[in-house]
C-alpha cells in the first residue's frame, strides 16, 4: 500500500508549481483507489498501515505546497476528502482508546484540511467547507465533548494522544471559527470550566506530561478567557475558589516548557490571567481577602523573578514580558478592596515599580552608574504608570496629572467599546473603580473636565451598549466625586439625558441605602431646591435654662467684620460694635414670627463610618451630660439621603467634624462640609486618626481654625476641651461637674481600643455607602481656650477670587466651549492603539516626610501652627469657587484676570494698582495697606518680603499668607 501510494504521490515533486487540476484530480483518484483496495472499511481507514500511508500522502502535498489548490472547484468535492473526513472523526470517536499510533495520522490529515486556509478564510463558505464539515459536524462536536467530559472526570487516566489532539482542535480550528463561535462556545464553556476546577489542573504544575500540561494549563484557559463575556461574574464564581485553593503551590511553579529555551512561563501566566479574569467581579475578588498578605508577597515574588535586577536599582533585562504584565493588571485589578490593598501599598517593591515605569534604566559598571540602553517595554511602562499613583498614600501628592488623567481615561475609552469591557487585562469596572481614587485629586477632576471625559463617564450611566451594571455603578461614584468640580458640575446639569436616567435609577434604588444617583442629583438639582425652602427661616438656640443664645447677657457675642465673623467678649465690645448688634436685632425683631424657628438640635456630628466606634463612644459620653440634643445617625440613612443631611445641618445648632483620612476620602462628607459651609453654620472639628495631616478639601475647610485632638493620649482632658468649645460657642459657662463620672477608664479602654482597630471597608466606595451624619437628641460640642483671647482665633473666610465680577474677567460657556468640553458624542476613535502618548510618562512617588504633632500641650500657635502642625497655607488659600452663584448661562472656567497692566513690574505699580489688585483678591480689610496714601508696588514689596512676620493686630495670619501667594503667582514665570 505505501508503495503504490508513494509511487503516485511522486509525481508531485516535478510537476507541482505549474500542476494542472485534472493531473492533481487524477493523482487523488489513484491515490484514493489504492486506500479502497486496501485498507478501507464503511469509508473509513482502520488497519495501522492505512493510517501510516495518509499520513505519508498528506505530509507529502503539504510539503509540495499542494494545499492551497485542494480547495479549486474542481477539486474541493473529491471523494478523497470524505475519506480523510470521515477517518478524522473515527480517530477521535476512539476516546479513551487512543494510542500514541494515532496522532501523526491525525495531525497530518488536519494540517492538511486546515493549512489550507488563512484564519480569515475560516468564515469564508466559499472555501472553508473541507474544514467545517470535518470539525464543526454534529458527529465531531459529539466526539469532542465525550473526550472532555472524561477529561474533566476525576478518574481520567493519562492520555496523551487525546490532549493532543484536542489541543489542535480547539488552538487551530475553533480559536479561528467566527460563524460557529456561539454553538462551540454553547457546546465546551462548561466543559472547559469543569476541566480547569477539576483536580488535573492543579496537578498539571507538578507532572511533567508537556501533552496534558498544554491542553490543561494553556488551552482550556485560552478558550474560557474569550468565550465567558456574557456570563462573567458566573464564570469567575465558579473559577475563583479553585483557582485561589491551591494558588501556594501555583505560584511557586518556575518549570518551563519543554518545547521552549525561552524563560517564558506561560502556563504560570494563563493562572494569572485567570485569577484576572476574576477579580473583575468583586464577589469574586473579596475572595482574595482570606490568603492576604501572603498571595500577595507571594505575586511580588514571582515579579521579581522575571526580571533581571540589580539590588532593586536597576533592571537590565526582562524574562517573561507577558507574565510581568498580566502581574502588574493583577495588581491593579485587585486595588479597589480595601483590605487587599493595604496589602499590596504595604508590600509594593515601589522602587521596582518605579524603575518598570520608566524609559531608560542605570547599570552599576566598576561602582558608577552609567546609562543603560536596556529599554523597558512600552505595554510595561503603561501598567506600571497605571499602578503607581494608586500605591500613593496620599492622592493630594499626585505629581503630573495631567498625564496621569489622560491615561485612566485612555484606557476606560478602550475597556467601554471592547466586547469584553477589557483593556489591557483590565475591566472597565476596575478602571472606573480606580479612577474614583484619582479623582480626589482637584487637578485631576479638571483634568477630567479639560480633557473632554465628562461625556465618556455619562456613557458609562446612558449609554445601553456600555451601561451594563458592573460598569454603571462604578461610573456613577466617579461622577459623583467630580461633580464637586463647579464646572464639571454645571456642564452636566444641561444633559437632560443624563439627569433622567439619574432620577430613573434614584427611584428603582429607593429602598437600598445611600443611592449614588440620589446623591449627584442632590448635587447637581436638589440642593439649589433644597436652600429655596430654607432661605427664609431664622432659626434660634434656646438653652437650658429657657435663655436665647442671643439675649443681653451672653458672654461672648458674635461680631461680622469685612474679614469674616469673629467672637467678641462682650466687655470688650466697641461702642461702633454696641451700635451694630442693635441694629441687628431691630432688624430681626421685625421679621414674621412664622420665620422664626428654633433649633431642633444643639450639635450634628459628621464622621465616616470607619471611625464609627471612636465616634459613638464620643457621642455617648456627650449624651451622658444631659444637657445636649444631638443628631448622630448610627445606621445607614435610607431614601434620600442628601435631604436628611442638610435637614440635620439646619435643625443643628453646631456642626462636629470628625476628622479623620477616611473622612476626607468620602464624597458624603465632602458634601456636609460644603453645605454647612455654603450656609454659613458654625463648625467645630475634632481629630480622630493619629497622625492625620487635613489636606486637600478637609484642609482647606479647617483652615486656620482650632480643632480638639481626642487621638492625645488623657482622653479626659481633651473630652474637657470639647466641652469648652461647645459652651463657647453657645454663649455658656462650660460645666465640668460630672466629666469625672462620664470618662470611666472604660471609657478610656474604649477610645484606646477604637484608636487601635483597623479600618474596614471598600476603599472605592467608602464614601458612598461608608459615611454617617450624626445626628441624636443631646447636645454636643466643642471648647474655647481659656488662654487665648478669641479675637485671635477667628475664622477668616477667603471668598472666591470670581465673585468679584468688578475686577475679574468671566469666560462665559458658549456654545463653542460646552462642544468642546461636553461633545455629543465622546470620539472614542481618536483613542490610539498604541496609546504613544502614553509613552513619556513618568510618575514620581514623592514621600515627603510628615510633620509629626506637637507633644507640648493643646494650645494652638497663633503663626502657621495650626492644633500642633504646621498648615500648608498655600494650599488652604486656594479660593472656593461660590456654586449657589453660577448658572450654566454664564458658567466661569475660572480665568483670573486684572486690568492691572501684566507687563508693568509690581514694583512699578501706582497706589491705585495696589489697591485694585487688594480688590482683587478680597483684602481691601487690610487698613494696614489700604489706608496707606503713600502704597505703592515697592512699599508692598517690602512689607510681604520682610524676613518679620507682623504683628497680628495688623493682618491675621491668614491675610499675610494670602498676599504673598498672589504676588507670587504673579511673580512666577
Amino acid at each position: 500500500m505505501f508503495t503504490a501510494v508513494h509511487r503516485h504521490v511522486g509525481r508531485l515533486s516535478g510537476d507541482q508549481p505549474n500542476i494542472k487540476d485534472n493531473d492533481l484530480k487524477s493523482i487523488l483518484t489513484n491515490v484514493y483507489d489504492v486506500f479502497i483496495e486496501y485498507g478501507v472499511i464503511n469509508h473509513v481507514l482502520t488497519s495501522q498501515d492505512s493510517l501510516n500511508a495518509m499520513k505519508f500522502f498528506c505530509k507529502h502535498m503539504v510539503n509540495n505546497h499542494m494545499q492551497k489548490k485542494i480547495l479549486r472547484a474542481q477539486i474541493i468535492d473529491h471523494e478523497m476528502f470524505t475519506l480523510i473526513r470521515n477517518t478524522i472523526l473515527s480517530i477521535v470517536e476512539k476516546n479513551n482508546q487512543l494510542t500514541e499510533q494515532d496522532w501523526d495520522p491525525f495531525h497530518a490529515m488536519a494540517v492538511l484540511l486546515t493549512s489550507a486556509l488563512s484564519p480569515v478564510q475560516f468564515d469564508d463558505g466559499r472555501v472553508n467547507r473541507l474544514v467545517i464539515e470535518t470539525f464543526c459536524s454534529d458527529a465531531f462536536f459529539n466526539a469532542v465533548k465525550q473526550c472532555m467530559e472524561n477529561l474533566s472526570s476525576t478518574t481520567e487516566q493519562t492520555n496523551p494522544t487525546k490532549y493532543r489532539i484536542l489541543s489542535y482542535v480547539f488552538r487551530h480550528i475553533y480559536a479561528h471559527s467566527k460563524t460557529y463561535r456561539s454553538r462551540i462556545r454553547i457546546l465546551f464553556l462548561d466543559l472547559a470550566v469543569r476541566c480547569v476546577t477539576s483536580k488535573h489542573y492543579v496537578d498539571q504544575f507538578e507532572k511533567n506530561e508537556e501533552a496534558s500540561k498544554d491542553f490543561f494549563l494553556l488551552d482550556c484557559p485560552s478558550f474560557v478567557l474569550p468565550n465567558s463575556i456574557d456570563r462573567h461574574s458566573e464564570i469567575a464564581k465558579t473559577l475563583c475558589p479553585s483557582l485561589l485553593q491551591d494558588y501556594r503551590t501555583i505560584l511557586a511553579y518556575r518549570i518551563q516548557r519543554k518545547s521552549t529555551d525561552s524563560h517564558k512561563n506561560v502556563y504560570l501566566t494563563f493562572y494569572l490571567k485567570l485569577l484576572n479574569f476574576c477579580t473583575a467581579i468583586e464577589s469574586t475578588r473579596d475572595m482574595f481577602v482570606q490568603y492576604i498578605p501572603s498571595i500577595i508577597t507571594q505575586i511580588f515574588t514571582v515579579l521579581k523573578d522575571y526580571l533581571v535586577l540589580e539590588s532593586d536599582k536597576a533592571i537590565t533585562g526582562i524574562k517573561d514580558e507577558q507574565l510581568v504584565i498580566t502581574i502588574l493588571t493583577l495588581i491593579y485589578n485587585l486595588l479597589p478592596n480595601s483590605a487587599i490593598n493595604v496589602a499590596i501599598k504595604e508590600n509594593a517593591p515601589m522602587s521596582v515599580l518605579v524603575l518598570l515605569s520608566g524609559k531608560e534604566q542605570l547599570q552599576m559598571t566598576n561602582g558608577n552608574f552609567e546609562r543603560k540602553k536596556y529599554v523597558i517595554p512600552k505595554a510595561i511602562q503603561i501598567e506600571a504608570q497605571n499602578l503607581l499613583p494608586l500605591l500613593m498614600e496620599d492622592v493630594e501628592q499626585l505629581e503630573r496629572p495631567e498625564e496621569i488623567t489622560r491615561a485612566s481615561v485612555t484606557c476606560l475609552a478602550k475597556a467601554v467599546k471592547s466586547e469584553s469591557h477589557m483593556c489591557s487585562g483590565m475591566h472597565a469596572s476596575s478602571v472606573l473603580m480606580n479612577m474614583n481614587t484619582i479623582v480626589q485629586n482637584d487637578q485631576v477632576k479638571e483634568q477630567i473636565v479639560e480633557q473632554g471625559a465628562l461625556r465618556l463617564l455619562s456613557d458609562c450611566v446612558c449609554d445601553p451598549s456600555i451601561a451594563i451594571e458592573e460598569i454603571r455603578q462604578p461610573a456613577l461614584g466617579v461622577i459623583w466625586t467630580v461633580s464637586f468640580n463647579p464646572r464639571a458640575a454645571c456642564i452636566w446639569k444641561t444633559d437632560q439625558a443624563l439627569i433622567a436616567q439619574l432620577f430613573e435609577i434614584d427611584r428603582t434604588n429607593v429602598n437600598q441605602p445611600q443611592s449614588v444617583a440620589n446623591n449627584i442629583l442632590w448635587q447637581l438639582v436638589n440642593e439649589e431646591r433644597f436652600v429655596a425652602t430654607q432661605s427664609s427661616i431664622q432659626r434660634m438656640l434656646v438653652l437650658p435654662n429657657g435663655r436665647m443664645q442671643n439675649s443681653d447677657d451672653a458672654l461672648w457675642v458674635n461680631i461680622n467684620t469685612p474679614g469674616g465673623e469673629i467672637v467678641v467678649f462682650r466687655e470688650n465690645l466697641t461702642q461702633e460694635q454696641k451700635e451694630m448688634l442693635k441694629a441687628e436685632r431691630e432688624q430681626t425683631a421685625s421679621l414674621p414670627t412664622n420665620n422664626i424657628q428654633l433649633y431642633e438640635y444643639d450639635l450634628m456630628i459628621s464622621y465616616c463610618h470607619r471611625n464609627k466606634d471612636l465616634c459613638t463612644v464620643i457621642y455617648n459620653c456627650l449624651s451622658k451630660m444631659g444637657k445636649y440634643r444631638i443628631w448622630f445617625d448610627q445606621e445607614q440613612m435610607y431614601g434620600s439621603t442628601m435631604d436628611r443631611m442638610a435637614e440635620g445641618i439646619e435643625k443643628s445648632h453646631l456642626f462636629l467634624v470628625c476628622m479623620s483620612s477616611a473622612y476626607k476620602n468620602s464624597n458624603s462628607c465632602h458634601k456636609e462640609c460644603e453645605y454647612a459651609d455654603k450656609r454659613q453654620h458654625k463648625v467645630l472639628f475634632l481629630k480622630v486618626e493619629p497622625n492625620y495631616t487635613p489636606n486637600g478639601w478637609l484642609g482647606f475647610y479647617l483652615g486656620q481654625q482650632y480643632y480638639v485632638d481626642v487621638t492625645k493620649p488623657d482622653f479626659l482632658t481633651r473630652f474637657k476641651d470639647l466641652i469648652k468649645q461647645i459652651s463657647m460657642q453657645r454663649n455658656e459657662t462650660p460645666d465640668y461637674s460630672m466629666l469625672d463620672k462620664i470618662v470611666t477608664a472604660d471609657v478610656q479602654t474604649a477610645i484606646a481600643n477604637a484608636l487601635q482597630k483597623k479600618s474596614e471597608g471598600k476603599l472605592g466606595n467608602s464614601d458612598t455607602n461608608l459615611r454617617h451624619s450624626v445626628s441624636t437628641s443631646t447636645l454636643s460640642s466643642v471648647s474655647s481656650r481659656s488662654s487665648l483671647n478669641f479675637n485671635d482665633l477667628a475664622k477668616t473666610k477667603i471668598d472666591d477670587v470670581s465673585n468679584n465680577s468688578k475686577t475679574t474677567m468671566r469666560e462665559n460657556m458658549t456654545s463653542e466651549k460646552l462642544a468642546k468640553y461636553y461633545p455629543a458624542r465622546y470620539s472614542y476613535s481618536n483613542i490610539n492603539d498604541d496609546q504613544d502618548s502614553l509613552n513619556d510618562i513618568v510618575v514620581s512617588i514623592s514621600t515627603p516626610s510628615m510633620l509629626s504633632l506637637s507633644n507640648e500641650g493643646d494650645i494652638v500657635g497663633l503663626n502657621d501652627q495650626v492644633g500642633g502642625f504646621k498648615l500648608d497655607l498655600l494650599s488652604a488659600m486656594m479660593p472656593q469657587m461660590n456654586r449657589d452663584s453660577i448658572r450654566v448661562s454664564d458658567l466661569s472656567l475660572n480665568t483670573e484676570r486684572s486690568s492691572v497692566n501684566q507687563d508693568q513690574s509690581v514694583k512699578d505699580w501706582t497706589r491705585n494698582d495696589v489697591l485694585e489688585f487688594l480688590q482683587r483678591i478680597n483684602l481691601m480689610h487690610v487698613s494696614v495697606l489700604s489706608q496707606d496714601q503713600a502704597i505703592n508696588g515697592q512699599r508692598l514689596l517690602d512689607f510681604c518680603e520682610s524676613n518679620l512676620s507682623p504683628s497680628l493686630t495688623i493682618i491675621s495670619t491668614a491675610d499675610y499668607e494670602r498676599l504673598k501667594y498672589e504676588l507670587h503667582k504673579l511673580l512666577s514665570p
